[in-house]
């Protein structure tokens, strides 16, 4: 193999790649480098090797037989005398998040030696929260390149962990870093509501009820009898003691009351509420700045005033970005949220499925979740299609394009997603964006992209 080409570079993706990651990754890159999207010379040769790459990678038995060439080349000819080994380690960091606790997640990595002869093999075990379950060579016998299993777990919420695996070859050694961080512990459910009264202790009550209203209804009986009784004592003794009954003096008449009467006011007169929009400045955790041919600074989307400046893009396939972005903010009363959001690769493969979420904590501790489902919510940001299956449309009436435009000869769309805010009497404190579609999807398409966000709320 004399032009020997590294096959999972040109796919972008590592040489332990699950058949499915291999696939998206295929069709992630034909969506950017093929002649009907990009004429360039530069893109129609590129796709030319992705092609032959996919063609290879693909195919289990080809790919096996693949392997063995792409671990000696990695590896590096090993020459005898006084030249040092070389350990390497691929990949030489392994990163898990969002793992809720006591869940047992797994991953591997590979030993390599890209220098001189070695004599002796050692690599650390921790044992800890993370520890090695197996290894073996990949060569079926006892030298490298050897496969590393191992397997994680965090015990609490909220919290980040951190170990290094040490490799050495002879006396040169390189290492692993391995992280894990355990994700936010929900808001603990309502109290449940008292029970009712029993029939018991409503029967009591009733009672004791009915027993004072008979007391006061015979204290008034008799109060009654006495004050009648006395006027009759009153009258006779009067009419034996006058024999003739003195006229009546009429009353004398009232004059006219001479205090201003104020105008009423009504009743529970309140005070109109009015609802503001305040748009978000996303940069704190955008990674992509957007290029031409994209709306910049204040927009204006079907009535919603909106700042674009930066974009948050995740994509569980590259690490280089993020899978999470939080946005720390402190918004009272709040009403609606509103998103300008896409994603990246979505196929109709994925459709039905969770891509993503989108959180609000609140400062009572309340958590609202949203969840981002493909063909619901969220779509595919290409509108045309390249192989008819990109997804295309979004049922959910509630979300609608917000700017659509052409960028390398696609058309392009961003979609307006609203999220009324059920807890409207607290402040907002956080909103944080989450990619699921490696465990929602099994794949690590589709990412998310979030343009813009405005929070509608109370004055």
């Amino acid at each position: 193999m004399a032009d020997f080409e590294d096959y999972y570079e040109i796919l972008q993706v590592h040489f332990l790649a699950e058949p499915e990651i291999i696939k998206a990754a295929y069709r992630r890159l034909a969506l950017k480098y093929a002649p009907d999207v990009n004429p360039n010379p530069d893109a129609t040769a590129r796709m030319v090797k992705i092609i032959a790459a996919y063609a290879i990678l693909s195919d289990p038995d080809k790919r096996k037989k693949y392997d063995v060439e792409w671990i000696k080349r990695k590896q590096g000819p090993q020459r005898p005398g006084t030249d040092k080994p070389k350990p390497t380690v691929e990949p030489n960091r392994i990163q898990f998040t969002d793992v809720k606790p006591n869940e047992v997640i797994q991953a591997s990595f590979l030993i390599l030696n890209a220098g001189g002869s070695y004599k002796k093999i050692w690599f650390s075990d921790p044992k800890s929260w993370v520890r090695i379950t197996n290894y073996f060579s990949l060569t079926g016998s006892d030298e490298l390149p050897l496969k590393v299993e191992i397997e994680a777990q965090g015990y609490d919420w909220d919290k980040d962990y951190l170990e290094y695996i040490k490799v050495r070859l002879d006396d040169e050694e390189t290492q692993v870093r391995i992280g894990l961080r355990t994700g936010r512990k929900p808001a603990p459910p309502p109290p449940p509501p008292p029970p009712p009264p029993s029939f018991s202790s409503r029967k009591r009550t009733t009672s004791k009820s009915n027993w004072w209203k008979a007391v006061v209804g015979v204290g008034l009986i008799i109060l009654v009898i006495i004050v009648a009784t006395q006027m009759m004592h009153s009258s006779s003794g009067s009419t034996s003691q006058t024999p003739s009954t003195p006229a009546v003096q009429p009353a004398a008449p009232v004059p006219p009351s001479t205090v201003p009467v104020s105008p009423s006011t009504p009743p529970n007169a309140q005070t109109t509420k009015h609802t503001i929009n305040k748009a978000i400045d996303i940069s704190a955790i955008g990674n992509q700045i957007l290029s031409s041919g994209f709306p910049k600074g204040k927009q204006v989307f079907n009535g919603v005033d909106f700042y674009m400046e930066k974009t948050f893009m995740s994509q569980y396939g590259a690490a280089s970005l993020p899978t999470e972005g939080t946005l720390t903010l402190d918004i009272a009363n709040p009403t609606k949220v509103f998103v300008l959001i896409n994603t990246t690769d979505t196929y109709r493969e994925f459709l039905g499925k969770q891509a993503g979420k989108i959180s609000l904590m609140f400062d009572d501790g309340a958590i609202e979740e949203t969840k981002l489902i493909v063909g619901q919510n969220i779509r595919e940001y290409t509108l045309d299609s390249l192989y008819g299956d990109t997804v295309r449309t979004v049922t959910d009436p509630k979300s609608q394009i917000a700017w659509q435009g052409t960028n390398q000869s696609r058309t392009i769309g961003i979609d307006m997603l609203t999220i009324p805010v059920i807890n409207q009497s607290h402040s907002l404190k956080q909103i944080i964006i989450t990619d699921t579609s490696k465990t929602t999807t099994n794949s690590p398409d589709p990412g998310l992209i979030i343009w813009g966000l405005t929070i509608s709320c109370y004055e």
